[in-house]
């Protein structure tokens, strides 16, 4: 019968081929040590501030964007507001007491057209909320409550379904 192998022999067999390969496994484990220090030395990269765009304003047109703001504006007429959606740019125009058109807002953004206001619902007209500088956003309020304002549509958001 034959002597069983000692169970040894497998470690010794592991350790010839280390001792045999023992400069490329050294040469792998210096390169991996030299890699992982370069990595915790690097400088991070600077990550420009999030301040310089405000990524909602660009992507919501519904959303009022720095110095701007809300005011609801009671058209004269409900089949002008009808046509409106959110985003669209308008101008919003009174008449003067001698009838002549003023524009007492340019560029105004569409951000609500509510059909229920709450107590702001409208009788007669349409309901939209523009959003305005904030420089402009008396003046409109004003002539929103003592005139019969309308509108003239600068651009159409070009996102929205006009469909609807």
């Amino acid at each position: 019968m034959a002597a069983p192998r000692p169970t040894r022999l497998p470690l010794a067999a592991l350790r010839r081929r280390v001792r045999r390969h023992r400069r490329p496994v050294a040469a792998v484990l210096a390169a991996a040590a030299v890699l992982t220090a370069l990595t915790a030395l690097r400088t991070p990269v600077p990550v420009p501030a999030a301040t310089d765009i405000d990524r909602s304003a660009v992507t919501d047109p519904t959303s009022p964007r720095p110095g701007e703001s809300t005011v609801p504006v009671l058209l004269a007429s409900s089949a002008v507001a009808s046509v409106l959606r959110p985003g669209d740019v308008v101008d919003l125009v009174a008449p003067t007491s001698s009838g002549a058109p003023e524009v007492v807002a340019a560029g105004a953004r569409v951000v609500d057209l509510p059909t229920t206001g709450g107590g702001l619902a409208p009788t007669t007209g349409g309901l939209l909320v523009v959003a305005v500088d904030a420089d402009d956003a008396l003046d409109v309020a004003v002539s929103s409550s003592r005139d019969d304002l309308t509108v003239v549509i600068r651009s159409p958001f070009a996102g929205g379904d006009r469909s609807q």
